[in-house]
């Protein structure tokens, strides 16, 4: 199951805080897991990129230099698979600390996203149920009424 759809299953019921909270700790904790994981049983293979074809030696010199940067972008894209690309650097020659740093920083914001989209999804239901409220135990807070309505008016 992606951890989008966990992170917008527990955004639906706890709110987006707490989805926050779980989808970053369970992505950073498990991220960094494989990562070593996989460095610590072949540490031969991680040299063989370097021979490698061109492109893949310019992509491996590319992470070694800017380790922290690319992974950062590689894990801001929506489109990069999350799987694939912790065993791809996990290959390169990439610090650790650089990989670790950037995949908290880089699934930050999407996980955030699918946090406010299981709200969101909760407010649909209700509303279509008839029993819509916007509390703070929703993770959003109550609105504050206005003492007099605002005026939308175009002209003087």
């Amino acid at each position: 199951m992606p951890v989008s759809w966990f992170t917008a299953i527990v955004g639906y019921w706890y709110g987006p805080w707490m989805a926050l909270l779980l989808a970053t700790l369970g992505t950073n904790v498990g991220a960094n897991l494989v990562f070593l994981g996989s460095r610590t049983p072949v540490p031969s293979a991680r040299g063989g990129v370097d021979r490698a074809e061109a492109e893949v030696a310019a992509i491996a010199r590319a992470v070694g230099r800017e380790g922290f940067r690319m992974t950062l972008l590689l894990r801001l894209s929506p489109i990069s698979p999350f799987g694939f690309m912790t065993y791809a650097l996990s290959v390169m020659p990439l610090r650790q600390r650089d990989f670790a740093a950037g995949t908290f920083l880089g699934k930050t914001p999407g996980n955030l996203f699918y946090g406010f989209l299981g709200v969101g999804a909760r407010s649909a239901v209700e509303a279509a149920s008839g029993e819509a409220s916007l509390g703070a135990a929703d993770g959003i807070p109550a609105r504050r009424s206005e003492s007099r309505p605002r005026d939308f008016s175009c002209g003087p």
